[in-house]
Order: structure tokens, then C-alpha cells, then sequence
């Protein structure tokens, strides 16, 4: 898969103003993990080519996913089909 399209969530701002920088760690965790909630079907194989040693090359957007989940210990094969189960466990929910 090669690809440069990812999913941002915006934050909103009026005219003329410049869009913010996110710093929040919870936020960006979060963002990532429903990037691979999204692409579950693909980020499933590409943890099996990985863990099975037939992963080649990787385009940059799999890069990250990998580096994410292998950072945060999150072995992707645990879930299996199971993505519901993968935003339950890893979703990082605050309470106020």
C-alpha cells in the first residue's frame, strides 16, 4: 500500500487563524489508534507479514503503525479480527 492520505481530526478555528499544534500525548495516542481501527483489515496483514519475516518494504504510513503498536507493546495478532476489542483495550479515555 502505498499512500500519503491520512485521517487528521481538525481542530476548529475561525478565519485567519492558524491551526494549532496538538501536544496532548493522550490525543495523539488516541488518533493513532483509530488510524488502525480504520485500516484494521490492512494493519492486520502488515502485522503478519511483519511477525511471519515476508515484510519487504514499507511506505511511510506503515512505518508509523508498526512503530506505534511495537513501542506500546501492542501485539495486533492478540485481536486477531477483533478491532472492537483492539479500541476497547488501547483507548486511552480521560476522566474529568
Amino acid at each position: 500500500m502505498r499512500t500519503t492520505q491520512r485521517i487528521f481530526f481538525d481542530i476548529p478555528r475561525t478565519q485567519g487563524q492558524e491551526a494549532k499544534q496538538v501536544t496532548d500525548p493522550d490525543y495523539l495516542f488516541n488518533t493513532m489508534v483509530f488510524e488502525l481501527f480504520n485500516n484494521w483489515e490492512h494493519v492486520t496483514d502488515l502485522w503478519k507479514r511483519f511477525k511471519g519475516g515476508g515484510l519487504k518494504e514499507v511506505d511511510p504510513l506503515e512505518k508509523d503503525w508498526l512503530n506505534f503498536a511495537i513501542s506500546n507493546k501492542i501485539s495486533i495478532d492478540k485481536y486477531e479480527e477483533d478491532s472492537e476489542k483492539f479500541i476497547e483495550e488501547n483507548f486511552k479515555n480521560k476522566t474529568i
